[in-house]
């Protein structure tokens, strides 16, 4: 979903996901706490790092589909070699 850091866009996604058996781990914007019920949100830096991490190291594995910054190889056997791996779920 697209859109501003606002309380509007917020909950634009909170509508579409829905709050029901989830758990929001975020960091500490205040909107946050204006929106999601304090039992169902957990904030801290420390705990969005590691998912800001994952992020970073899906994007840079796609990257080799679209641009030739940072991951260079496009020959049609190495996209073939590389896609098994990330299309079953191991860790990056």
């Amino acid at each position: 979903m697209l859109g501003g850091r606002d309380d509007a866009t917020c909950q634009k996604l909170l509508d579409r996901i829905g709050l029901q058996g989830k758990r929001f781990i975020t960091d500490d914007w205040p909107g946050y706490h204006r929106l999601i019920p304090a039992a169902q949100l957990t904030t801290g830096k420390h705990l969005t790092v590691p998912i800001e991490q994952d992020n970073s190291n899906i994007r840079h594995f796609l990257a080799r589909f679209r641009r030739r910054t940072k991951v260079v190889s496009k020959t049609e056997e190495m996209v073939d070699l590389n896609r098994p791996g990330f299309v079953g779920g191991s860790d990056l």
